[in-house]
């Protein structure tokens, strides 16, 4: 697939870098996104006025942090939902 869309903070990185990407991996990314806001009450990469560039380099650097008190099993699955897809380039 090659349509870019969504909001940076929910896009997955093939996306916001404008490469071909596979649906399924970008879906569970961004499910992974919602999820992370659901439990921590704030998104995993937020942007912080400096645009796209920013929030790529806070996925590249897994920048993120988990609120205290999460089970170790919530944070495996979202580490790994949240894990650059491996078809990324």
């Amino acid at each position: 697939m090659s349509l870019a869309c969504g909001s940076i903070q929910y896009a997955a990185p093939e996306i916001l870098k404008r490469e071909r990407y596979m649906g399924e991996m970008v879906d569970i990314w961004s499910v992974g996104i919602m999820l992370f806001g659901l439990v921590n009450s704030y998104l995993p990469f937020e942007d912080d006025g400096q645009g796209l560039s920013s929030v790529l380099r806070k996925i590249q650097l897994n920048d993120y942090t988990f609120k205290p008190g999460l089970s170790p099993e919530i944070r495996d699955l979202l580490t790994r939902m949240l894990s650059v897809s491996p078809y990324a380039s």
